[in-house]
Formats: C-alpha cells, sequence, structure tokens
C-alpha cells in the first residue's frame, strides 16, 4: 500500500528527480492532497529563498576589509582530523584531491549547519562547537566537489558539500547520480548504513545514519562515488576518512541490558539508549509472539492464495511502539506517539527512525533518533501504546452507475466509509524515446472515511467482473483518500473493493527504569 509521498519523495520531485511513475503519481496526488501541495510549496519556496540568499553575491573589491574593521575579532574553536586522517586522506585520494577555500555567504556566518534548514541536533552541535573542518575536494569537467564541514558520532555522520564552477560560482544542484556509501578499516562497505541525501540551494547534505550500536569500527571512510551531476557525466571520487573512538568522551550509552517484556502479543527487546552529541537514539526490536506470528500468516496466506497477490510486505515490519523517554522529575524529554492520524504536540524533535526487518518473523529492529526537549539525563521509558497491522478479509460489491448517481457508504466494524467518486483518468509525462510523450491511464476512486482513533483501513485490492483482482496504490488522508488502479482500459460496470489490511493502536501503560 502507498500513502501519501514521504518528505524525501515530494524533495525529489520539487528538484526533479523522480522518475517518470513517480512523477506522475505524486503530480496526480498533489491534484488532490493540500496537505502535500503545502510541502511541496515550501520546498519551491525554500529553493527560490535559499538562491536567491546565499549565492554568491557581487561585491566591492574592499567588502572584506570594511566589514572586519566592524566585526569584533573571534576565532571560533573546531575539533581538526586527526593526524593519522590526513595521512590516511593524502594515500586515499592521491592523484585526484585538491584543497581550496570556497567561500559563500552562509559560510562567512557560519555554514549551512548553523541554519534552521538542518535538525536541532546538528545546529546545537555547530553553537557547542562540535563541527570538524575538513578541506576535500575534487575536480573533473570543470566542476569542483568540495566538502568542507563534518559533524560525526556514533549515531550518525553527516557532510556538507558544495558543487562549483571553474570561476567560482556555486552550482545549484538539481541531479546527481552515483553511490554514497562507508567502508571499515579493512575496505570493506558496511551494510547497516542508512543513506540521506538533502539539497539545501548551494548546499548539499550527505548524512549516514549508523543502523547498528554495536559493531561500529574504530576508522570509517566516507565515500563519493559520483559519475553526474545535473547534465555533467565525469567521475568524481572523494574519500573522507572519520574516528569513531574518539567519540565515546561526548556521549553518555545506557545499555537496556536486553530488557524484554511481552505485551498485547507482542515481544518487546529494549537495547540501548544513546546520548550523543548531537542525538538521542534508542534502539529496541519488537516482534509478535511465535504463536500470533503464525495466525497472522495463516491469513496472509488464505488471502494470497484467493487473489493471487503478494501481501506480505503490508505486515513484514511488524509492530511498533509508542513510547516517552522522562527525567528523574517524570518529565518527558522526548517521545514518539505513533499515532494514526492524529496531530498533537509532542515532546523533542524527532529526526529519524530507522529499521531492519528480523528475518523469519514480524519484526523489526527501530531506531529511533531525537534531539531532546532538555537536557537533563534519561531516567525511565514510559511505554504508551503498540500499533500494529493485521490482516483482514472484508469485501464490498460497488455498482459504477449507482456512484455516478449519488455517494456509496459501506461500513466496516466501527468505520464508515464513503465512496465519492470513480472515473478513468489518464496523464502525460516526458520520456527518451522517438516518441518523447507517454501515457498512462488508471482507475481513480475517491474515499473519505470516518475512523474511531485507534483504527485506521489499509490496504485496498480490486477487483473486476471477471473475477480479476489488482493492487491499489493510495494517496491521502482518511477525511479525503483516492485509490489508483492500474492495467484496465475502463471502468467496469460493477466491482469488488476488498479490504486486507487494518492498522490498530492499542494503548498500554509500562514503566521501565534505569
Amino acid at each position: 500500500m502507498m500513502t501519501c509521498p514521504t518528505i524525501d519523495q515530494l524533495s525529489r520531485y520539487v528538484d526533479g528527480l523522480t522518475t517518470a511513475e513517480e512523477s506522475v503519481w505524486i503530480r496526480t496526488h498533489l491534484e488532490e492532497c493540500e496537505s502535500c501541495q503545502e510541502i511541496a510549496e515550501h520546498f519551491h519556496e525554500e529553493n527560490r529563498f535559499i538562491h536567491e540568499t546565499l549565492k554568491s553575491p557581487k561585491l566591492p573589491k574592499d567588502f572584506t576589509e570594511t566589514l572586519m574593521k566592524q566585526l569584533t575579532p573571534y576565532k571560533k574553536k573546531r575539533k581538526k582530523m586527526a593526524k593519522w586522517s590526513w595521512i590516511a586522506a593524502s594515500l586515499l585520494l592521491i592523484g585526484f584531491i585538491s584543497a581550496s577555500f570556497h567561500p559563500t555567504v552562509a559560510k562567512m556566518f557560519g555554514g549551512v549547519f548553523s541554519t534552521e534548514y538542518v535538525d536541532g541536533g546538528i545546529q546545537r552541535a555547530a553553537e557547542l562547537n562540535q563541527l570538524i573542518d575538513v578541506d576535500f575536494s575534487v575536480t573533473d569537467q570543470g566542476l569542483t566537489l568540495a566538502v568542507d564541514e563534518m559533524l560525526v558520532d556514533r549515531s550518525r555522520a553527516v557532510l556538507s558539500y558544495q558543487i562549483m564552477k571553474s570561476n567560482g560560482e556555486i552550482l545549484n544542484v538539481r541531479d546527481i547520480e552515483g553511490e554514497m556509501y562507508i567502508t571499515n578499516g579493512t575496505g570493506n562497505a558496511k551494510e547497516d548504513i542508512h543513506v540521506n541525501w538533502q539539497n539545501i540551494g548551494d548546499y548539499g547534505l550527505l548524512q549516514y545514519l549508523f543502523l547498528s550500536l554495536d559493531e561500529i569500527p574504530e576508522h570509517l571512510t566516507l565515500h563519493f562515488d559520483v559519475t553526474k551531476i545535473n547534465s555533467h557525466k565525469g567521475q568524481w571520487a572523494l574519500a573522507v576518512p572519520i574516528e569513531i573512538d574518539s567519540l565515546q568522551d561526548d556521549e553518555n550509552m545506557i545499555d537496556l541490558m536486553q530488557k524484554s517484556l511481552i505485551l498485547n502479543d507482542v515481544q518487546l527487546t529494549l537495547q540501548h539508549l544513546v546520548e550523543s552529541p548531537s542525538l538521542s537514539t534508542l534502539t529496541y526490536e519488537a516482534a509478535y509472539t511465535k504463536a500470533f506470528s503464525e495466525q497472522i500468516q495463516e491469513k496472509i496466506t488464505d488471502i494470497e492464495n484467493k487473489t493471487g497477490i503478494n501481501i506480505e510486505t503490508s505486515f513484514i515490519g511488524g509492530p511498533e511502539i509508542a513510547y516517552q523517554v522522562l527525567n528523574e522529575k517524570g518529565e518527558v524529554l522526548y517521545e514518539n506517539d505513533r499515532k494514526l492520524s492524529v496531530e498533537e504536540e509532542t515532546h523533542g524533535q524527532f529526526v529519524s527512525s530507522s529499521g531492519t526487518f528480523l528475518p523469519n518473523q514480524f519484526g523489526i529492529l527501530m531506531k529511533d533518533s531525537f534531539v531532546k526537549e532538555t537536557q537533563t539525563v534519561p531516567h525511565a521509558i514510559k511505554l504508551t501504546a503498540i500499533r500494529k497491522v493485521l490482516p483482514v478479509n472484508f469485501a464490498v460489491n460497488i455498482t459504477s452507475a449507482d456512484v455516478k448517481k449519488e455517494p456509496t457508504v459501506f461500513h466496516y466494524e466501527d468505520n464508515s466509509v464513503t465512496l465519492n467518486s470513480i472515473e478513468m483518468k489518464s496523464d502525460y509525462y516526458f520520456k527518451k524515446s522517438i516518441l518523447p510523450i507517454g501515457k498512462q491511464s488508471y482507475i481513480r476512486i475517491n474515499l473519505t472515511e470516518q475512523n474511531p482513533s485507534s483504527t485506521e483501513l489499509g490496504t485496498w485490492l480490486f477487483e473486476d467482473e471477471a473475477g480479476r483482482y489488482y493492487e491499489t496504490y493510495s494517496s491521502g488522508s482518511s477525511n479525503d483518500r483516492s485509490l489508483y488502479v492500474y492495467g484496465l482500459g475502463k471502468v467496469p460496470k460493477q466491482f469488488t473493493l476488498h479490504l486486507v489490511s487494518k492498522t490498530v493502536y492499542e494503548e498500554i501503560s509500562e514503566k521501565v527504569e534505569f
């Protein structure tokens, strides 16, 4: 099941980095979803604003001298790369690395890490002088990729970089292709890394999230292996070494001793709570018990045998836990409520949630990262709810002509669903071929759902008059949801919608002190 595009997908769409099929889906989705329209417009405005404010201005020759006379002398203390790192970097990058200084307006006032366009943890690290000055660059095809600032702790490594033309002008990056990865001390690529790339005006931001806490080597190397920047093809290979062992003094790791609980058919194992300079990170495993997993698998198999469609991917992640991290006074430092379609003010700034599916079961190893609301020490974790995705078997028969006359209303448990419209749609897109215009047709079904706060309807399948089943792709929120069905040339006179999953939110109350 697909819901609204992620923030990253919307950002890539605005920057023109999505595939033709993704672009068609997101463009169609934006026609209906006001929330995503606002986010997309924010990205457009952000790009225009940053491009205008951070681009290299034309300044008078005496600008630097005049400015320096008006400033109080101040030298910002920064961590420096260890000697071995510079030697290692020289060995790794010999032959194609050159170092140079490329000032921009943002850099003069603290760099992109000091701006509101990065999360609060990075901003705090900048305020505490915990950034690392680096100066690596590589040039090809008249373009220079330069890395000038880095933040590293045991939760993540973040780099800021820029692309410059030979005349020193900053290039706004719309499209970048290649690999960005991390190797350990033996040169082997680490698999337990999640990489995020973000374009912020003149700057690129590359973030490596460490999914594992137990086996991070002392020495790592961050790699750029870029083959295309916008329309320019070339080879920009860059490696930046970092030290992890030197960061232990800057962190507080609380070993939760594999604390295990069984709550509402869910086995929860708490692993670590790490207070790093820029982030607070909780790592835990959540999986259904063996007996409950067998029940779920049996229901999924029955649905797949009937429809011929693989739906197991809707359930593979297993349950998720809602919780609060408290200090000794019982005040909430940060939380993840995981609520369904409920917008409430929460404590702390949520940064990211990374997960790895557990093999051979419905479960997940989760790593949630936050910026704390206050700097007091964590004392306990309060478990507040469990979020489950469960299989269901519900079907409703629809007559297309009836829907055209008036909306059709049906019910599932305490959920009321209004089918407002069904129509055949076509989208056109550009493609690289002799015929540059492509056409994609689909059925769009618009629904309004009235769900209790503890339940949300999930994946729907579409069955035509001949008994053939089709997947549906969903966008929007429960009060204005659209289902997209591909592969049909027209709207059937009659069809059946099959609900095969739902998400439930079960409240609990359990406190774990440490």
